[in-house]
């Protein structure tokens, strides 16, 4: 089977979800809004107006106005700052892509035998009672990844992972215990994952 890896596109929608988070949070703390301008002072027809009244309404207005800038300002410097988050997270999903992942996944039946593993290169064995050894050969995972292994069995627990690399080839061993410490076969899953080669 081919390597399957974890694609841009994934890890980009990842970063995209973490990005819309940022900005949905940043959208609904509490907004600042333009405050409304309330005159104190209205004439009709015939009516004098009186320096005073004149006044005290470009007063209103003045403060008003000098309100609304403030809350501008306010806004300008939030948005200043998710700018500056934006560029950040485009970065961060620059350097993603360009450190692509590579992931092995298997399932192991309780005598050792394979029944998927996503990259037919990789080889599954039971060396001993409880004991497994998977080999994933050079130019799969780039480097040294230790897998994870999950026993179906909620009983039964990893006792020991010991991984080897050599020309390139990883080999890992684990073995299953009960509880009680005794070594015990075990249906299980395992995933590696590695940078690209």
């Amino acid at each position: 089977m081919p390597r399957r890896s974890l694609s841009s596109s994934r890890t980009r929608s990842i970063a995209l979800q973490s990005l819309l988070g940022l900005v949905l949070s940043a959208l609904l703390a509490p907004v600042a809004s333009a405050g409304s301008v309330a005159t104190p002072n209205t004439f009709t027809d015939g009516d004098v107006a009186s320096a005073s009244t004149i006044n005290s309404n470009f007063s209103a207005h003045e403060s008003e106005i000098n309100d609304n800038d403030a809350r501008i300002d306010s806004l300008l410097t939030r948005v200043a700052a998710l700018e500056a988050t934006v560029v950040a997270q485009a970065s961060a999903i620059v350097a993603l892509e360009s450190n692509t992942k590579a992931a092995v996944t298997g399932v192991v039946d309780s005598l050792g035998v394979a029944q998927f593993v996503s990259n037919g290169s990789v080889t599954v064995a039971r060396i001993a009672v409880g004991r497994y050894e998977i080999t994933i050969p050079a130019g799969i995972l780039g480097g040294i990844a230790v897998p994870v292994f999950t026993p179906v069995n909620s009983a039964v627990g990893v006792s020991t992972t010991v991984s080897t690399f050599s020309g390139g080839v990883q080999t890992t061993t684990v073995t299953f215990r009960t509880s009680a410490g005794t070594a015990t076969d075990s249906l299980f899953h395992f995933v590696a994952i590695g940078n690209l080669p």
